[in-house]
């Protein structure tokens, strides 16, 4: 459904427009060229969309998800995933659009005098925007999974007085622009990083260089994202045995400090983990 939407968003941008997929630009409620219609679910649901670029002779391809609140990005690259592309990850993408929002907020004179900014994401998202905001001098906030946090604590951070630039979770959500629009936005998001991809290929670099040297300035974290399929009323039987005996470390890597929320319990590490 996003696709009308992402063109008006391209040509208020100044953008040229979009190559579409055929079999995939109209609404289409069976989803038939896709087992799962989810960019973040991996390689298979960029299928289409590899053909086309491969016919057309295009080096990134982009996508929203059915109801268009997502967005993600693929990159040509024989050294990636899903036959010679590389398809960056939500904190990919979020320290991408980070950096290039904030970028560009200081390039209009923005942050001098009162103006402070803020930036936030998730507990269960990578943590090298902290990185990045304890490097700028931004404010940075963690919440809860989900936009209704984020979008809440955002609300916040305006009544104290801080702009409120960037928020994202790594399910390859993001929320731009301030307050406007306080959930995530797949449409603007497309906009925002094809801008972005006309500068950095404006520079001879591909999005992988742009990104590595991102992680150099501010720090890599990695992350891996996985999960079990159990019956929900074990849930608690299982956590309750967790919390008996929290261990002290994790892979070789010493646990810092536990947080528990609900029922999620989350495990710090040293160096920012």
């Amino acid at each position: 459904v996003g696709s009308p939407y992402v063109r008006k968003m391209f040509d208020c941008f100044g953008l040229d427009p979009f190559i579409a997929v055929p079999s995939q630009d109209a609404p289409d409620a069976d989803f038939p060229t896709v087992s799962f219609p989810n960019p973040e679910e991996g390689a298979g649901v960029w299928t289409e969309a590899f053909k086309v670029a491969d016919a057309r002779g295009v080096d990134v391809c982009i996508a929203n998800d059915p109801d268009a609140d997502r967005f993600c990005c693929a990159e040509r690259s024989e050294g990636g995933s899903g036959s010679g592309w590389r398809i960056f990850s939500g904190n990919d993408l979020g320290i991408m659009l980070a950096d290039w929002i904030y970028t560009n907020w200081r390039a209009n004179g923005k942050g001098e005098g009162q103006e402070k900014a803020a930036m936030l994401t998730t507990n269960v998202s990578a943590r090298v925007l902290q990185g990045m905001c304890e490097q700028e001098g931004i404010r940075f906030e963690e919440t809860l999974t989900g936009f209704k946090w984020l979008g809440n604590k955002a609300l916040d951070l305006e009544a104290d007085g801080y702009k409120v630039l960037f928020a994202y979770e790594e399910a390859i959500g993001f929320m731009l622009g301030g307050t406007s629009v306080v959930d995530k936005d797949g449409v603007a998001a497309a906009a925002v990083f094809v801008d972005l991809v006309n500068h950095v290929y404006g520079r001879e670099l591909s999005l992988q260089a742009h990104l590595e040297g991102l992680y150099a300035k501010y720090g890599e974290r990695l992350y891996k994202q996985g999960y079990f399929v159990i019956d929900v009323s074990k849930c608690a039987e299982v956590l309750g045995v967790l919390r008996q005996d929290y261990p002290a470390e994790l892979g070789g890597v010493a646990v810092k400090a536990v947080e528990e929320s609900g029922q999620m319990i989350t495990f710090r590490f040293e160096d920012n983990g």
